[in-house]
């Protein structure tokens, strides 16, 4: 989910300003802004579809794996 906040007035970021009509024009800059900086600077995110393979040689977990610090989840 997008987030906007208007730091003069709220600085503490307390209310997202995203869906705020009066914020579109802000909110449409910030979209343009982000995706040339993007492009700019080959951000793997829009290479991949939003996914940034893992590096060569890394490990990877499962998704449906328990991680060692948490408690499984029986039910039943």
């Amino acid at each position: 989910a997008e987030q906007l906040y208007d730091l003069i007035f709220d600085p503490n970021e307390a209310h997202n300003v995203a869906a705020d009509p009066t914020y579109q024009d802000v909110l449409a800059d910030m979209r343009a802004r982000l995706d040339a900086w993007m492009a700019r600077t080959d951000d793997p995110l829009l290479a991949h579809a939003g996914v940034v393979p893992p590096p060569r040689g890394a490990q990877v977990n499962r998704m449906d794996a328990v991680s060692p610090n948490e408690a499984p989840d029986i039910v039943g």
